[in-house]
């Protein structure tokens, strides 16, 4: 479309105009999707201690031995704003029998309150919903500041990821994806679930 406008000598400015806007538009979208970590958990580290909302620390060590589970699947959600990140948690039921099954447990990470998620989601997921605060200095590498839409309730946003995780809190795996379009699917947390077992 953009070789035949151009091609058209009659239509003038502002065809190039609308063009270079349309473009402009494109790279402009394409960088704000992309994503970029900082220094996160190595495989085979100790994942780090979390910062709820309400100012508790959240171990996961501590938190898998509690519950006698065989590890932990962790879910960080971009937010509910996120049609990618609802997306990926409407997916997130069909895993739940495989998790029970070899006694891991799915925990949703987020810096939104659970409620502002839709309501069918969670109650087919019926999964623990942690709320991180976005201003405690444990959470930084996890949290992009102004990661959020401008009319959102929330200007900072998690920065999408998944992370499986044995019983003693040790990162076994984790996908750090490189945009917000591509958070991960439960397909490929399933084909992961084997590293519990070796």
């Amino acid at each position: 479309m953009a070789v035949a406008l151009l091609s058209d000598s009659e239509r003038g400015a502002p065809v190039y105009l609308a063009i270079c806007n349309l473009f402009v538009c494109l790279i402009y979208l394409f960088h704000l999707s992309a994503l970029n970590h900082p220094d996160m958990p190595a495989v085979g580290s100790r994942f780090p201690l979390l910062t709820t909302i309400n100012g508790n620390s959240w171990d996961a060590g501590q938190y898998s031995r509690r519950d006698n589970c065989a590890g932990l699947l962790l879910v960080f959600l971009r937010g509910s704003f996120c049609a990618d990140s609802r997306a990926m948690l409407a997916r997130l039921p069909e895993l739940l029998p495989e998790l029970r099954k070899r006694g891991i447990e799915l925990l949703l990470f987020s810096t939104e309150p659970p409620t502002l998620w839709p309501a069918h989601l969670r109650e087919r997921l019926s999964v623990n919903m942690f709320q991180l605060s976005a201003g405690a200095a444990a959470n930084t590498p996890f949290i992009a500041r102004g990661g959020a839409p401008l009319l959102s309730q929330h200007t900072a946003a998690l920065r999408p990821s998944q992370w499986l995780l044995d019983r003693e809190g040790f990162v076994l795996w984790r996908h750090l994806p490189a945009n917000y379009r591509t958070p991960g699917d439960a397909a490929l947390m399933r084909g992961q679930l084997f590293r519990l077992e070796e």
